[in-house]
């Protein structure tokens, strides 16, 4: 989303915010690399790994279990910061994504690890209705404090390649051996299998975050809301075409359509929060998505408190792949960044280019993926 767009410009010092709770999230950024568990070139056989190399570097691996299920999701990206506390520097920041399956091919266990911030494994309870309704959690904050901030201290997790490695690492092991077992989160459900209120709780048992979620007749979402405090809070509105939509949180900032046949489009988002100052809530930002005749998203805006903060727009191929992303900063008229991107014949992006116009500066990254099946 517009919200989340970071102005580049290299003289400024990337700060890595820390998370306390981690959402594991399979998902990847759609301009990094578009990969699927099909190889179309050898469509009788079934993947295991995709492996993703920028020049002689992995940057991305994704291992699949023989129902596709996608299992192990690595990613390694570059990262400019003051990582030595001696200037400005290259670090490549590595996080590890992994679930576990049972028989009824619901989740068991998840694993999400991250070289700046830590590692976490994460159990999953249901109830007789299929629905997950706890999750505990065991990570490794117990050796946090041996570590400054923001100085890459897991970056031996850069090794880890596939799920076997994860699971037989002596770090994993020795969390599942050391760490304590909490309750991190707690969801309620209505009787269409929604999700009604989330509850976070910290390693103490106090409750850190609270949300809630409200559908009209057809279970389209309608509201959205997420406290941390009496006063701290976001309320989301939602407005749609008529014919049924549903929603997924990437995280709290960032709500997408989940596109399917039968489900229309989102057409505005208002976000909601309390005014400390004013001791009132007040409308934050307001962010409006048109669509071309094929239901894709082809333009999303967003205003702050009134005024014009940015906009996004895609352009797509014949095979509704992203070809083009225009970024507009603060100026309706005038693109701060182009980005293009090429595919293969497996719709992998092989080609990233991306044009600053703000500083006048082009740069290209090309992956080459390797594909290994069962």
């Amino acid at each position: 989303m517009l919200g989340k767009i970071k102005k580049k410009m290299k003289r400024t010092a990337i700060i890595i915010i820390l998370l306390t709770n981690l959402i594991l999230v399979f998902g990847q950024k759609a301009d990094t690399q578009n990969m699927q568990s099909v190889d179309t070139a050898n469509t009788n056989r079934k993947v295991r790994f995709i492996r993703v190399f920028q020049g002689e570097k992995i940057v991305s691996v994704r291992e699949y279990d023989t129902i596709g299920n996608l299992v192990f999701n690595y990613k390694s990206d570059e990262s400019f910061g003051n990582w030595t506390g001696k200037g400005i520097t290259k670090e490549y920041i590595t996080t590890i994504a992994a679930k576990i399956y049972d028989k009824q091919n619901k989740v068991l266990k998840s694993f999400f690890l991250h070289s700046n911030a830590g590692l976490s494994i994460d159990f999953y309870d249901y109830d007789d209705m299929g629905n997950n309704t706890k999750i505990f959690q065991i990570n490794n904050d117990y050796e946090k404090n041996k570590f400054a901030i923001n100085t890459n201290p897991y970056k031996y997790i850069s090794e880890i390649l596939n799920l076997n490695t994860l699971l037989n690492h002596p770090k994993i092991k020795e969390i599942e051996r050391v760490a304590k077992k909490h309750l991190r989160e707690e969801n309620t459900y209505d009787s269409h299998k929604n999700v009604l209120t989330t509850r976070f709780f910290n390693e103490k048992g106090d409750t850190t975050d609270f949300e809630l979620n409200q559908y009209d007749k057809n279970n389209n979402k309608i509201y959205f809301y997420k406290r941390w405090s009496k006063n701290t809070f976001w309320e989301y509105y939602y407005e749609y075409e008529k014919d049924p939509i549903r929603f997924a949180e990437d995280v709290v900032t960032d709500i997408k359509p989940e596109k399917t046949k039968e489900k229309k489009n989102l057409l505005q988002s208002v976000r909601i929060q309390f005014d400390a100052n004013e001791q009132r809530k007040r409308i934050t930002d307001i962010t409006f998505y048109k669509y071309d005749k094929g239901d894709r998203v082809i333009e999303e805006m967003t205003y702050k408190q009134g005024e014009f903060i940015g906009k996004v727009i895609y352009e797509y191929n014949d095979h509704n792949k992203l070809i083009r992303r225009l970024t507009y900063n603060y100026d309706y008229s005038n693109a701060a960044v182009e980005q293009k991107y090429f595919y293969d014949n497996n719709g992998n992006i092989i080609d990233k280019q991306e044009h600053d116009f703000r500083l006048d500066e082009k740069s290209a990254v090309k992956y080459r993926y390797e594909y290994e099946y069962y």
